[in-house]
C-alpha cells in the first residue's frame, strides 16, 4: 500500500513537470563536434526518461542473466527441501501408527527429496525396524555413527538391537560409547547399570547406580535398595572366599541402606553368630523381623538356639512375633509352634483371621493338623487338606518383570535374568484370577490369564 502511494505520488510529480514543461517555451542545444542537435525542452526531457528507463532495464537484464540461474536452482532446492519435510514428517506418523508400507514408502522419498540427511537415516532405520528388518536397519544405524549430530541416535538404535539380541558384550561396549557423548542421558545411565550388573560388574555398576541416582534416572528409594543389593552381592563373596569381617562390614552395611532387605539381615545375622555373638545375630534377626516379617528369618531366630523344649520355643517365638503380632508370618509361626507345646486354643486363636474364604495352604494344613490332634476328627483334617490343595499360593519369591516364581532370593530372576526383580508376595491362584478374568470377559477381551498377580496379598519387599 506504502509502494503504490509513493509511485501514484512519483507519477503525479512527472505529469506535473512535463505540463509545465510544454507550457513554457525555450529550446536545448546539443553539440558534439560538427554535429548540432537543437530540440525543445520537453523533447529533451522525454529522451533523458527514456535513457534512463532503458539503462534501468538493461541492468536488470544483466543481473538475471547473471544471478538467474542460482536462484532458480535455490528455488528448486527449497521447493525439494520442503517436499522432503514433509515426506519425513508423513514417516513418522506412519511409523507411530504401526504402517509398514506407508512408513518404508515416505523414507525412500525423503532419502531422494533430501540425499540422506540426519533425520533421513533415522526414518529409513526405524522403518526397517517396523518391518522386521533388522539387518537394513543396523545399516541405516551404522551409517548414523559416521555424523557427528547422529552418532548417539544410532548407538541407541544398534545398542537396542544387541540387547534385544542378547549380545551382552557387544551392547555394554555400546553403551560406554553412548555415555562418552552424552554421561547424564537417564536411560543411558539405567540401561548402562542393568548391563554391569548382568556382566556381574559390581563394582562398575556401584559407580553407574550412583551417577544415575545424582542425575535422579532413577528414584532415590529404589536407588538405596539397589545399592544395598550390590553391597549384599560383595558381601556375599567375601563370605564364600573365608572373609568373614570384611563380609559382615558389607551386609551391615547393606542392612543399613535397606533395613527390609531379608537377605542382608540374614547374613549380617550369620557372621555374628560364626564370631560366637549369637546375642548380636538374635538382635539383628529381632530387629529386622519387625521390618519385614519373613519364614527365613523365623527359622535363623529359632535356629539359635536348637536345643530349646516346646515350651521354650513357643516363649521365644512369643518374643520374635510380637513386633508385628497380626502380620500372617507371625500367626502361622506362632500357630506351629503352640501346635508344638500342644497349647490348641492359642493355635485356633492365631489361624481364625486366616482361614476364611481364601485360606492360605500353610494355615489350612495348620488346621488339619490340630482337628485330628485335639478331637482326632479324621474327616474334617481330610477336608481341610482339600482346601490347602485349591488354595491361593503361599508367598514366595515373585519376579516383577516376568511374574517368574524363585524359590530363594536370588540377585537375577532365574526365569527372565532381571536384576532386583524378586520380591516377597503371595502368587496369583484361581481365587485371585477369576474377579480379573471376569472383568476381562465382560469387557470384551480375550479371556487370557493375567501374569503378574492383582493385588499382593502379603506384604511386599522391595
Amino acid at each position: 500500500m506504502i509502494r503504490f502511494a509513493i509511485a501514484s505520488l512519483v507519477v503525479l510529480a512527472l505529469g506535473i513537470g512535463l505540463a509545465w514543461l510544454a507550457g513554457h517555451s525555450g529550446g536545448v542545444v546539443l553539440e558534439i563536434g560538427d554535429l548540432r542537435v537543437e530540440t525543445t525542452v520537453l523533447a529533451a526531457a522525454v529522451a533523458v526518461a527514456f535513457v534512463i528507463f532503458v539503462s534501468v532495464l538493461a541492468h536488470h537484464a544483466w543481473r538475471w542473466l547473471r544471478h538467474g540461474p542460482s536462484r532458480f536452482g535455490s528455488s528448486r532446492a527449497s521447493r525439494r527441501r520442503r517436499e522432503g519435510y514433509l515426506a519425513l514428517t508423513r514417516g513418522f506418523v506412519a511409523v507411530a501408527a504401526g504402517e509398514v508400507g506407508e512408513a518404508k514408502r515416505h523414507a525412500t522419498q525423503a532419502a531422494k527429496l533430501m540425499r540422506d540427511p540426519p533425520l533421513t537415516l533415522l526414518l529409513s532405520a526405524q522403518a526397517a525396524q517396523l518391518a522386521g528388518e533388522e539387518a537394513e536397519a543396523e545399516r541405516h544405524f551404522t551409517a548414523m555413527l559416521q555424523q557427528p549430530e547422529t552418532e548417539f541416535l544410532g548407538l541407541r538404535g544398534l545398542l537396542a538391537q544387541a540387547v534385544r539380541r542378547g549380545e551382552r558384550g557387544r551392547a555394554l561396549e555400546l553403551a560406554e560409547r553412548a555415555r562418552a557423548l552424552k554421561p547424564k542421558t537417564p536411560w543411558l545411565l539405567r540401561e548402562l547399570f542393568q548391563l554391569q550388573a548382568a556382566e556381574q560388574r559390581w563394582i562398575a555398576a556401584e559407580a553407574t547406580l550412583g551417577e544415575a541416582i545424582k542425575a535422579k534416572a532413577i528414584p532415590a528409594d529404589e536407588g538405596r535398595h539397589r545399592q544395598a543389593v550390590l553391597i549384599f552381592q560383595r558381601a556375599e563373596s567375601a563370605a564364600r572366599e573365608g572373609r568373614n569381617d570384611e563380609a559382615r562390614k558389607l551386609a551391615e552395611q547393606a542392612q543399613v541402606l535397606a533395613p527390609d532387605f531379608v537377605p542382608a539381615i540374614l547374613l549380617a545375622a550369620d557372621m555374628q553368630r560364626r564370631r560366637g555373638k549369637v546375642r548380636k545375630a538374635a538382635k539383628l534377626l529381632f530387629d529386622g523381623y519387625a521390618r519385614m516379617p519373613h519364614p527365613d528369618v523365623i527359622a535363623a531366630y529359632m535356629a539359635l538356639s536348637p536345643s530349646d523344649d516346646p515350651a521354650a520355643k513357643l516363649k521365644r517365638m512369643r518374643d520374635l512375633t510380637a513386633g508385628a503380632p497380626e502380620h500372617m508370618e507371625s500367626r502361622l509361626a506362632l500357630a506351629e509352634a503352640a501346635l508344638s507345646a500342644g497349647d490348641f486354643p492359642l493355635v485356633r486363636e492365631q489361624l481364625k483371621p486366616l482361614v476364611g474364604e481364601r485360606p492360605s495352604p500353610r494355615a489350612a494344613r495348620l488346621m488339619a493338623e490340630l482337628d485330628e490332634r485335639q478331637y482326632g476328627d479324621g474327616l474334617s483334617a481330610r477336608q481341610w487338606l482339600l482346601r490347602a490343595a485349591s488354595a491361593s499360593p503361599d508367598p514366595t519369591w515373585l519376579c516383577a518383570a516376568c511374574g517368574g516364581q524363585n524359590e530363594r532370593w536370588a540377585i537375577r530372576c532365574a526365569a527372565c535374568g532381571g536384576f532386583d526383580t524378586l520380591h516377597w508376595k503371595r502368587p496369583p491362584g484361581p481365587a485371585d484370577l477369576a474377579p480379573a478374568l471376569e472383568g476381562r470377559v465382560a469387557a470384551g477381551a480375550p479371556a487370557s490369564l493375567p501374569k503378574a498377580p492383582a493385588e499382593p496379598a502379603a506384604a511386599t519387599l522391595t
